[in-house]
């Protein structure tokens, strides 16, 4: 563990001038930190002698090589290529711990939305057919993450130790490093240098970077993988054979167009604007779920009144939403009706800077 803590113990970066800190949402995260990710996140098996073939054929991304220790980000779709679970594959059986409890066979831990465990383990049933593989949850092995802000600053992303399972989190640049470990050594005890911080710490900072995990982030069997930024963060390989929900996918690439995608916003009360900062105690007001967003000025919203966009999570004045391009750059307004009467925020949309130019 020497080798991750080597990386980590750099100074941390400036937090940025301005924010605000409040009681009642979470705090802006430590520059270097970690953070268990387990009461949010399940681990499943799949091993066997068909296991990597069998999760090739129904996930988004290539499978690692056999003797390839870093495991990949990708997603399970349904037939028509709406997304169910994006997800993390890790090779377990590469690792000298796992091998040591479990033996050597070919094995992946898929990392999951733990509120959607019981229904990938009946999606990977339902598709196992003839194929060598057993799926069972693992309940004594960990999701964690942890990152250096400082080290992405000075052009040295982390990498990941060789003696860990898990991955470099390239969705976006400087996210950090996740890795799975045994529930009796956590990644806060083998690297005691590491600041341990709440799970709502690091939903903060992925929301902050734009990066959608889960619901309700991502709309399950709802949302296509590009409105949701998929192909932008790595979990999409173009040029791998047959997979299930590839047509859609393949054909949305090749004609070039996706007009809404998920992204970074910042709520604001309608009488102010947008600040760039982050405000823990903000009112919200409690948006119901997928709320419509529409342009401030009125425009825009087709015959029917349907809006630009809608707000999928929101976390004191921040959030995730996904939003038709042409709109971005304007300002939209939420509205719903809340139990005391109509209800209205401001809302701000932001491009991110790390998307590909397309």
């Amino acid at each position: 563990m020497s080798a991750l803590l080597a990386v980590l113990r750099r100074p941390p970066a400036l937090l940025r001038a301005g924010c605000r800190w409040a009681s009642s949402g979470p705090a802006l995260p430590p520059a270097i930190g970690c953070a268990d990710l387990s009461g949010d996140r399940a681990l499943v098996r799949v091993s066997g002698a068909d296991a990597s073939h069998f999760l090739h054929g129904i996930t988004t991304n290539r499978m690692p090589e056999e003797d390839d220790d870093e495991g990949i980000y990708t997603a399970f779709l349904t037939a028509k290529g709406r997304v169910l679970y994006d997800t993390f594959v890790y090779p377990a059986h590469t690792n000298a711990a796992w091998a040591t409890e479990h033996g050597e066979e070919p094995a992946y831990l898929v990392d999951c939305a733990r509120s959607r465990l019981g229904e990938l383990l009946t999606h990977l049933r339902r598709h196992k057919l003839r194929s060598k593989v057993k799926f069972g949850e693992v309940a004594d092995w960990q999701v964690w993450t942890c990152w250096d802000a400082g080290s992405t600053e000075a052009g040295t992303p982390l990498a990941k130790p060789p003696a860990l399972l898990g991955l470099a989190d390239n969705r976006v640049p400087g996210l950090g490093l996740r890795v799975v470990v045994p529930a009796a050594a956590p990644l806060s005890v083998q690297a005691p240098g590491l600041t341990e911080v709440p799970a709502a710490s690091y939903a903060l900072r992925r929301i902050l970077h734009g990066v959608p995990e889960g619901e309700p982030d991502i709309t399950v069997g709802g949302s296509l993988p590009m409105e949701v930024c998929l192909d932008h963060m790595g979990a999409i390989d173009f040029d791998k054979g047959c997979y299930l929900g590839q047509e859609l996918t393949i054909r949305t690439k090749h004609r070039g167009v996706v007009r809404k995608r998920l992204v970074p916003v910042e709520l604001h009360a309608l009488d102010a604007a947008a600040t760039g900062t982050y405000d823990a105690g903000f009112d919200a007001g409690a948006p119901p779920p997928l709320v419509a967003l529409h342009r401030a000025d009125g425009t825009g919203g087709g015959r029917r009144g349907a809006g630009v966009g809608e707000l999928h999570t929101v976390v004191g004045n921040v959030g995730l939403a996904v939003v038709r391009l042409e709109h971005a750059d304007a300002p939209l307004v939420a509205r719903w009706d809340g139990p005391d009467g109509p209800r209205a925020v401001g809302v701000a949309a932001s491009v991110p800077g790390w998307w590909p130019e397309e």
